[in-house]
């Protein structure tokens, strides 16, 4: 009787520890081999067509970075290096980018832009980061529609783009040379995850 007693308080815990590796295998099975499970893509992937967003930066930061990029590619020869970076604001966004300033507040994140303070030139650089990537399309639409590339009151840029990564937007007025060398800056500092620029217009310096 007394072994016969003891195996059977043995068993209620061998049965325990039965149950606790079952349910550990159990475990690792549902993460897929033993591995991490898969992190479903987020808002900024799927705006990217699944690729995750590489531009986290302030736009003032990504903004420095790609005009000194395009400047050294165009190797100075151009009007990028001598454009002022400067912060906008709901009030200044009209002016600056054709937003009204509701709207910069309701979609807009930040944004930075640079023109040649002298008004010499006819170029103008703007990095846009909206709240959310499904602002996106909504804020570039009203850049292309609003902005006026006939602002200079002696001359006109050549071309007008915009390109969008995730969150962000780029503004590119200038040169045909100008906004190319921008436009690939942008993607650069994207890691190629951008759309395909959106040149909104085209026209003659000086017309």
């Amino acid at each position: 009787m007394s072994q016969m007693y003891k195996k059977m308080k043995r068993f209620p815990l061998a049965a325990a520890l039965v149950f606790v590796l079952a349910a550990a295998l159990l475990a690792g099975c549902s993460g897929g081999g033993g591995g991490e499970p898969a992190e479903p893509i987020s808002a900024e992937a799927e705006a990217n067509g699944g690729a995750a967003e590489a531009l986290s930066d302030p736009t003032d930061v990504v903004l420095e970075r790609i005009m000194a990029d395009a400047d050294a590619t165009l190797g100075g020869a151009s009007a990028v290096g001598q454009a002022l970076p400067d912060p906008v604001t709901a009030e200044n966004a009209p002016a600056m980018l054709g937003i009204m300033p509701d709207d910069f507040v309701s979609f807009v994140s930040e944004a930075t832009a640079a023109q040649d303070i002298e008004g010499m030139d006819a170029i103008q650089i703007a990095v846009i980061m909206c709240l959310t990537p499904q602002y996106v399309e909504i804020v570039d639409e009203m850049i292309v529609n609003v902005f006026d590339p006939g602002k200079w009151e002696q001359m006109f840029p050549e071309r007008a783009l915009t390109m969008v990564s995730g969150s962000y937007i780029l503004l590119a007025v200038g040169s045909v040379a100008e906004t190319e060398a921008l436009a690939d800056a942008f993607s650069v500092a994207a890691g190629g995850s951008v759309q395909e620029p959106n040149i909104f217009y085209t026209g003659e310096t000086g017309g």
